[in-house]
């Protein structure tokens, strides 16, 4: 019943951080976001990581999956996802009131790899 609940909530948290970090990157590259948006933003996103990455690794632990290959790959791809949440937040913040900008293939991009991820995680490949 734990598992279940925490697993429910890693799922929560991940569609709330990848949902919310694309659609601020889409969102920027056509226009640019106000101060009180990018707060905003920023808010959800870093609630949505902060979730994620702690039941992830709580989920982890639980499962003892730290040799499945099908979680390495998973991990490496959710740390290029990390990676981009960094970028796009730097971005946020250097640009001041003006708002930042950033390129439509960086939410296709997120799209893709947390495609690449849905479908490690369903089917558990035994590479």
């Amino acid at each position: 019943m734990v598992y279940l609940l925490l697993k429910s909530l890693h799922v929560f948290a991940v569609i709330l951080w990848i949902g919310s970090l694309f659609l601020v990157s889409l969102i920027t590259s056509i226009t640019t976001m106000n101060t009180d948006q990018m707060r905003s933003a920023t808010r959800i996103t870093e609630a949505g990581i902060g979730v994620a990455w702690l039941a992830g690794v709580i989920l982890v632990v639980m499962g003892g999956w730290y040799a499945a290959t099908w979680w390495q790959l998973k991990i490496v791809l959710v740390l290029i996802i990390s990676a981009i949440h960094t970028i796009v937040h730097r971005r946020w913040r250097a640009s001041g009131p003006d708002g930042a900008s950033t390129h439509a293939s960086l939410a296709f991009t997120i799209l893709l790899l947390t495609l690449l991820i849905i479908v490690l995680v369903i089917f558990k490949f035994p590479v």
